[in-house]
């Protein structure tokens, strides 16, 4: 049996809460400097470039905190597994466990204890299950 898709995975609620009061902080920090500290020119642009990334990850925050009904997804991931299924299990000691049915069916057989038509009949339905072959 295989097993493959796309996986959807975000933040808790509570994760996602303190992330965005964690982004707003840093954009009044960024304020702060920018602002209020006397910096050249290229360094006041650079902080208003990082403050839209940081915007953008306050608005994933905000979306995926518990001031919002609708979260998005944090990290699309695919997979592609195989798990084993018990019939699979079966199939690789399947002619040892038919083998053994049998010799088993033949012992009570022998035994006395099975009338010759249950005999026949169980012998059939062990012999036309499938083997997996």
């Amino acid at each position: 049996m295989s097993i493959s898709g796309k996986s959807e995975t975000k933040d808790s609620k509570f994760n996602a809460t303190l992330f965005l009061f964690k982004t707003i902080l840093m954009l009044a920090f960024i304020a702060f400097l920018v602002f209020f500290l006397d910096l050249p020119g290229f360094v006041k642009i650079l902080l208003g470039v990082f403050s839209l990334f940081v915007l953008a990850h306050a608005y994933q925050a905000f979306r995926n905190s518990i001031f919002s009904t609708k979260g998005l997804p944090f990290e699309e991931t695919e997979f592609n597994l195989k798990a084993e299924s018990e019939s699979e299990n079966k199939k690789e000691n399947t002619p040892i466990c038919y083998a053994e049915r049998l010799r088993k069916l033949e012992a009570i057989y022998s035994e006395g204890l099975l009338t010759k038509k249950e005999y026949e009949e169980k012998r059939k339905d062990i012999l036309d299950e499938d083997w997996g072959t």
